[in-house]
């Protein structure tokens, strides 16, 4: 990876009606671009803006794999919204609702570990990440949707097949 940065001034939008009053914005452009991909893969480039004081290229590095964490930060939202439904709650009280999302963040933090797991491990034993129960109650979730009896041994692949959407709802 190459990874270069400049400061740059933003000008104000030129349709802004107050144009001419309002300040340039200090900003850090950070390029980073992949010199050797692997064959039939597209190099990574990315464009980033930061209002990060980047003086050095330690700096510009550190921003970049600030940035890398982004998209893991994504899906962690995504399992707590869609997966653990969080937003469908519809709790009527303050403390029943800051009670579900202490639970519900820690299932979505493992829910989402455990796919990882899964696409890094799809045949390994789930007994390394989990007990073995609770790799039975996920297959079990997700098989529900089929109607499969059959159980498929623990695997991380296994588990992380969908058990989110079976999370037991909390009471109104």
């Amino acid at each position: 990876m190459t990874v270069r940065f400049a400061a740059v001034d933003i000008a104000p939008p030129s349709t802004h009606p107050r144009r001419k009053e309002l300040p340039y914005l200090r900003l850090t452009a950070i390029l980073v671009e992949e010199e050797s991909p692997p064959e039939g893969h597209t190099p990574v480039c990315w464009w980033l803006l930061t209002t990060l004081p980047i003086t050095t290229l330690a700096d510009a590095e550190e921003a970049v794999r600030w940035y890398a964490l982004r998209w893991l930060i994504e899906r962690y939202h995504y399992v707590l919204k869609s997966g653990c439904r969080v937003e469908r709650l519809e709790l009527e009280t303050g403390a029943r609702l800051d009670r579900a999302l202490a639970t519900y963040a820690m299932v979505a933090w493992r829910l989402l570990w455990l796919t990882y797991e899964a696409r890094r491990h799809p045949e390994a034993s789930c007994e390394g990440c989990c007990r073995v129960s609770i790799g039975r109650c996920c297959i079990v979730w997700s098989r529900r949707r089929t109607r499969s009896r059959r159980l498929p041994g623990p695997t991380t692949g296994g588990a992380a097949d969908r058990p989110a959407r079976r999370v037991p709802r909390p009471q109104r």
